[in-house]
Parts: structure tokens; C-alpha cells; sequence
């Protein structure tokens, strides 16, 4: 056992070494890094996607005819196409590892769980040329660190973390399978309302997941990660070229944006203006401006979906809470480029104010119970002792920018 122990500390170790080289200088081929879900697999998404919404949908119908044995049929038939597709997708198997790792640190000792890290680097390492692990492989560094010191709540914590950074990449499929399978011990119950309010959020989860990854911030977004990448490796033109690339996506963007969104779209086309001037010459300020612009861009489309996913799901004419939550989100998110990416104090200070009077109002918003309201409390209380950091100088590290965007998220599955 020992040996096994040693053996996985030190691949561990040379793991954590390669991804932090790979970090800096990655020696992937500029023309395929991080094209995110391959065109195959992303067809194969949206076609099982659709397939279980079909299937969702027959149920929620089905049960409306009170027919609960035939709607329990078309649950298991989405949950069987939802499942395959998790499991068999890109980081299918590194979420599988993760789920193993947290399994064994039920019952085993935190240096037998080191043992299950090497395979998890492993498996990251194959899939790091078209999908974007730098998160991931920063939490599981976090998770073998806690494991070191025999700290088991905390690097339960890592892994969870290292497992939401992942989920986004393939599809809602694996968001998705828990208010399946909860609807369907409802239907057990005879407890159809139940399981047709969790039906309901399931669909506009996968509907919502099937508009976003055809979306031309979808496309934004990749061409901007391209466009960061090509100029780190010195490719200035070609970083130009993507630049105008995920100009033309934001253009057609706008036209199904709102206020909101359109606002972060137009400083995104001034932050292409300002980099297709720079971007000719190596400079460390505008690889963070581009890193920062690719940054917004992915915010932007996670806010996007949020709208999409509350607008199908919500049955009053106002998002209410929800939007509110959403607004939070995306501010927590500014905060964290202006903080960690582009070293602006002030900006990140004004974010999180910002975050700070949005979460204020859901906590005074009747559609708030008395546990999400201690939930929302909390967030305001983490987002004041993070403003007190940035005034001391201190920039707060990722987990508390992204513990609070994964806490909001779990939030707006419930008010």
C-alpha cells in the first residue's frame, strides 16, 4: 500500500509540473488548441439533446393524460440517451474519475485518494488540445495539496469544483440527469405536479443548451481563445485574423442580445479596436487584454443561457429573482477579470458593488424563501469580505470569484 501511495504522490507531482509547464508555454499545435467540443461530438449533443427533449416533453404530456407508467417510460428513455452521451463524451471519463475520487474519500484514508489523481491528469492531458482544463487541472493541484495535509472537506470541495469546471464543456446532459431521475422517483410517489415542475426545468435546461452551443457567441467566443492563443505563440496576423472573426460573431450576437448584453458586446468590438492596433508586437498588456476579452465572452454566453434557461422555465411574464441572480453573476465574473486578469483594483471593486445591490434585491424579493434568502446572505457577506481584500491590495484567489458563480447558479435552479 505504501508503495502504491509514493508511486501516485510522485506522478502526481511530475502531473501537476507538466500541466503548470503546459500552462505557460503549451507545445500543442497553435491551429488546435482548444477548439473546445469537436464538431462530431457537438452534432452528437445536439441530436441526443433534442431526441431527450422529445422524450421529456411526451412525459410532462403523459402525465397530464394520467398515464404515469407510459410517462415513466419516456423518462428512462431520456435518462438512457443523456446518460450514454455524459459518459462516452470528451471529459466524460475525466468526470467519471472525479466522481470515483470523491466515492474513495468516503471511506479511504486522503493519502489512498492521492493515488486516484495521476489517471484523472492523464486523461486531461489527452483532451487539453480542443478543451479548455487549465481550471480543472488548477483544482485537482488544489485537491492533491489538501489530500497532503490530510484535509478531507477541503479537497472534497477541489473535486466538486474541478467537476463543475467540466460539465459545461460537453452538454447540460450531466446538469440534467439528477432532475430526471428525482422526477421520476416523483411519478413513484403519485406526486405528478412534483415531477412535472422538475420535467419542465429539465427541458428548458437541454433547450437552453441546444440554442447556446449554435450560437454566434458560441463562435465568439472560440475565435477569441484563438485569437489569445495565436498571439501568445507570436502569431500576430493570425490573431488578428480571429479577431475580426469573433467581431463578425458579435454583430450577428447583438441582434438577440438585450441592453445589457449589447453593452458587453460594444466594449468587446472597443477592445478589438484597441488589440488589432497592439496586436502586432509582443506586449504583456494586451495578451491580458485578450485573455480578458475571451474571458467576457465566455461570461456573456453563460449569461445568455441563464436568461434562456429561466425564460423557457419561468411561467410569470417577469424573470424576478432570476434576473437579478443572473445580473450578480456576470458582475462576480467582471470582478474576477478586472481582479486576476487585468490587475485593476478599482474595476473589480465596482463589480463586486454591483454584484452586492443585485443580491440585496433578491434578498428583499418575496419570491426569495428564508433558505435562499440565507444563501443570498451569505454571498453578500463573501462578496463584502472579498471588497475588504481588494482594499488591502489582495486580488482574492479563483475559488472565491468561481465558488460564488457555481453558488448563484445552484440558486437559480431553485428560486
Amino acid at each position: 500500500m505504501l508503495n502504491r501511495i509514493m508511486i501516485g504522490i510522485i506522478v502526481f507531482c511530475c502531473s501537476c509540473v507538466l500541466g503548470s509547464m503546459a500552462l505557460a508555454a503549451p507545445n500543442i499545435s497553435p491551429r488546435e488548441l482548444y477548439r473546445e467540443v469537436p464538431d462530431d461530438e457537438e452534432s452528437t449533443i445536439i441530436r441526443t439533446s433534442v431526441m431527450a427533449v422529445y422524450h421529456i416533453a411526451t412525459a410532462r404530456g403523459l402525465l397530464h393524460e394520467n398515464r404515469p407508467a407510459a410517462a415513466k417510460e419516456k423518462i428512462d428513455a431520456s435518462l438512457v440517451l443523456l446518460k450514454t452521451v455524459s459518459n462516452r463524451l470528451s471529459t466524460g471519463v475525466a468526470s467519471q474519475q472525479i466522481q470515483i475520487a470523491i466515492k474513495h474519500l468516503e471511506y479511504d484514508t486522503p493519502k489512498d485518494v492521492l493515488g486516484d489523481l495521476p489517471p484523472l491528469f492523464y486523461s486531461l492531458n489527452r483532451i487539453a488540445d480542443y478543451v479548455p482544463v487549465d481550471k480543472t487541472q488548477r483544482h485537482l493541484q488544489e485537491t492533491g495539496r489538501y489530500l497532503n495535509e490530510g484535509k478531507k472537506a477541503e479537497a472534497l470541495r477541489e473535486l466538486k469544483l474541478a467537476d463543475d469546471s467540466l460539465a459545461h464543456l460537453d452538454s447540460e446532459a450531466e446538469r440534467v440527469i439528477p432532475y430526471l431521475e428525482k422526477a421520476r422517483e416523483y411519478v413513484d410517489r403519485q406526486e405528478y405536479g412534483q415531477a412535472e415542475r422538475l420535467l419542465k426545468r429539465a427541458e428548458s435546461m437541454l433547450q437552453a443548451g441546444i440554442v447556446t452551443m449554435q450560437s454566434p457567441l458560441q463562435h465568439a467566443k472560440k475565435d477569441f481563445w484563438r485569437a489569445y492563443w495565436r498571439y501568445s505563440e507570436g502569431e500576430f496576423n493570425s490573431a488578428r485574423e480571429y479577431l475580426a472573426l469573433a467581431r463578425a460573431s458579435l454583430l450577428r450576437a447583438k441582434q438577440s442580445l438585450d441592453v445589457r448584453g449589447k453593452g458587453v458586446a460594444d466594449q468587446l468590438e472597443k477592445d478589438i479596436d484597441h488589440l488589432d492596433v497592439k496586436a502586432s508586437a509582443k506586449r504583456v498588456e494586451t495578451e491580458s487584454l485578450l485573455k480578458a476579452t475571451w474571458q467576457r465572452a465566455v461570461a456573456l454566453s453563460e449569461r445568455s443561457y441563464d436568461y434562456l434557461t429561466a425564460t423557457w422555465h419561468g411561467a410569470e411574464t417577469t424573470l424576478g429573482s432570476d434576473q437579478d441572480l443572473i445580473e450578480a453573476k456576470l458582475h462576480i465574473a467582471d470582478a474576477e477579470i478586472a481582479a486576476r486578469t487585468l490587475r485593476d483594483h478599482d474595476g473589480a471593486d465596482r463589480a463586486l458593488a454591483q454584484a452586492e445591490l443585485d443580491l440585496q434585491k433578491v434578498l428583499t424579493s418575496p419570491l426569495t424563501d428564508d433558505k435562499s434568502g440565507k444563501e443570498v446572505q451569505t454571498l453578500i457577506d463573501r462578496i463584502s469580505r472579498l471588497r475588504k481584500q481588494l482594499s488591502m491590495g489582495e486580488m482574492g484567489n479563483e475559488q472565491d470569484y468561481e465558488g460564488m458563480r457555481t453558488d448563484i447558479s445552484a440558486l437559480l435552479r431553485k428560486i
